[in-house]
């Protein structure tokens, strides 16, 4: 017994450096995005993107390519884009992250924004401890009337309150998160053989309850009653997703390939976060290559 109590605040001061730890790498994940969108605003989105990516780093243009080798190729490309985070999320072992939020465009530098949107980046920290984009991909919508300018992060992430509750992380409350190559495997969540139902097979059964949704041409729908209930009024649910990469590590994961419909064909990824045992979609976006 004297073994135990004398172990408790030990474990309590690991899990608090834990914690520690994962906020300030979220917080410099953001500092670093924040570094690529004023790149993209001075230099271009060009000058931005080779020098933000990672060697292997993805990119839809309008199909899955290496963005390092787009850019090198096409060096007469000069879009002014700029960008704002409202969201960010990074994995309990700091490996991988993502944030999300407004961009902007303009024709030339210092011009007044002709068309908006929203954006995807999933970054991956390099052996010197700096984060590199590994995916990147958006839609375009309607110029939104508010732009948030500050990010948040999950309410259910550690590093959110590390006050509150010292144990939430999910890889230390002895649940270990199922491997996210197993977790594909066994629920077949992406059914290569026949078109299928992704409102009924994938939105329902695998949606968080704080889901981001993003759809060229709509604004961010946020949350999953909400998410399905605009879902489920859309004309095409019948999609046929090809899943061309999925990672996972500890309690963060993602996936990209793409899918084809009655109505339209493109490019989805999908953002999966390990929550209560599970493995659960926090953002899904389609993003079409037929507009």
């Amino acid at each position: 017994m004297i073994m135990k109590i004398l172990l408790l605040p030990s474990l309590i001061l690991i899990l608090f450096a834990q914690v520690f730890s994962q906020s300030k790498d979220l917080e410099k994940l953001v500092e670093t995005e924040s570094l690529f969108a004023k790149s993209a605003a001075l230099n271009g989105q060009n000058s931005a993107f080779l020098e933000f990516l990672a060697n292997d780093g993805i990119i839809f243009r309008p199909e899955a390519k290496n963005g390092k080798e787009f850019f090198r190729d096409n060096p007469n490309i000069i879009e002014f884009y700029s960008w704002q985070t409202s969201f960010a999320d990074i994995s309990a072992n700091n490996a991988i992250g993502y944030t999300t939020g407004d961009w902007q465009f303009s024709t030339k530098k210092g011009e007044i924004p002709n068309a908006f949107g929203q954006f995807v980046t999933i970054w991956q920290k390099q052996q010197n401890g700096e984060f590199k984009v590994i995916l990147d991909i958006g839609i375009s919508h309607q110029k939104p009337k508010n732009v948030e300018a500050k990010w948040t992060f999950p309410a259910s992430s550690p590093a959110s309150n590390p006050a509150s509750n010292p144990t939430s992380n999910p890889t230390s409350n002895n649940e270990t998160p199922t491997k996210f190559s197993a977790f594909l495997t066994t629920e077949s969540v992406y059914d290569r053989s026949q078109f299928v139902s992704m409102f009924e097979n994938i939105y329902k059964k695998h949606f968080a309850d704080d889901v981001c949704v993003l759809r060229e041409g709509k604004l961010p729908i946020n949350g999953k009653k909400n998410t399905l209930s605009v879902l489920k009024k859309e004309v095409s649910l019948k999609h046929f997703p090809k899943l061309k990469l999925a990672f996972g590590i500890q309690d963060l994961a993602y996936a990209f390939g793409t899918y084809d419909s009655p109505t339209d064909k493109g490019n989805f990824v999908e953002i999966w976060k390990f929550r209560k045992g599970k493995w659960q979609i926090v953002l899904d976006i389609l993003s079409p290559t037929n507009n």
